[in-house]
């Protein structure tokens, strides 16, 4: 037996609240970089893709892989605009996003947080794992309908920067 189509409504709002969950959580990670909005204004966007598409995709009762697909498709696409200029990474894209990417990873490497953004820009590495918790919290609690399996991604993007900072976050964003 199959379970009914779910209202847009209530699809919107779970997918709304999950993704909103999420970006909260992922203020924790202000300290890691010394310009966080370069980060969490981007992070915003890419949540309300994730919740819109997935909502979207629930109600046209595609599956919960179906719609991580597609999620992971278009919120790919708003990620390779923000970080390379380009929203489909082909060619000469592909290698300006990789470039970007590998200059990351070497600032990550070189820098104790908070990374200093003007000798080197973090933002890809933190984008890439802000949306791949934004996309796991979604499938859990929105698509799966595993709402306390949704906890661990979130543990997890708070306590990130916990070991890596050394000092205690504030009250709010716990």
């Amino acid at each position: 037996m199959s379970r009914p189509s779910p209202a847009l409504g209530p699809a919107l709002v779970t997918a709304s609240v999950a993704a909103a969950t999420t970006w909260v959580a992922l203020l924790s990670w202000r300290g890691l970089t010394d310009r966080p909005s370069d980060v969490l204004v981007p992070l915003v966007v890419l949540a309300g893709v994730v919740a819109g598409v997935g909502a979207v995709g629930r109600w046209a009762r595609l599956g919960p892989f179906g719609v991580l697909v597609l999620q992971v498709v278009l919120a790919g696409m708003v990620l390779s605009y923000v970080v390379s200029g380009a929203p489909v990474p082909v060619g000469a894209a592909w290698a300006d996003l990789r470039a970007e990417v590998d200059l990351a990873m070497e600032g990550a490497r070189a820098y104790a947080p908070p990374v200093p953004a003007e000798e080197a820009d973090v933002s890809p590495l933190l984008l890439g794992g802000g949306l791949l918790c934004l996309l796991l919290v979604d499938l859990l609690a929105a698509g799966l309908r595993r709402v306390p399996l949704a906890g661990i991604p979130l543990l997890v993007a708070y306590s990130l920067p916990v070991g890596l900072l050394g000092t205690d976050l504030t009250w709010w964003v716990f």
